[in-house]
């Protein structure tokens, strides 16, 4: 009673294979690609980033309130050291009216870096 067999679950009868269609080329492109894609690097991964860290801190109290001197003076070493850095450092045209009034000169020196790129519009 506790023997059990295969009998039930076997072909009713025997079925030929499928036969193969020919590929296209369409098809069998992605198997061999011609166009060898370039790796993009970011070098900047892995870095320090607390030069980054720091002038977003210093640009969040810049927002709020005038910079000490020794301040402003970093935000624009930082500046001139890694233009880009203007893209990092979470200034927006919704803020730039309260970094004028409160940082007239950082508000310049980061309009100048932001100069080249295509979003000035926005800022201005």
């Amino acid at each position: 009673q506790g023997d059990y067999s295969m009998v039930g679950f076997e072909a009713a009868f025997v079925r030929p294979l499928p036969s193969l269609l020919p590929p296209s080329p369409d098809e069998c492109y992605w198997l061999l690609p011609e166009i060898a894609h370039p790796v993009m690097w970011d070098y900047s991964m892995g870095q320090d980033d607390s030069k980054g860290e720091e002038m977003r801190d210093l640009m969040g109290k810049a927002f709020k309130a005038p910079l000490q001197l020794e301040q402003a003076g970093l935000v624009s070493h930082h500046l001139e050291e890694d233009p880009k850095m203007v893209y990092q450092c979470g200034l927006t045209p919704k803020k730039l009216p309260d970094l004028v009034e409160n940082n007239p000169a950082i508000a310049i020196d980061a309009l100048l870096r932001l100069m080249p790129s295509a979003h000035i519009s926005e800022y201005l």
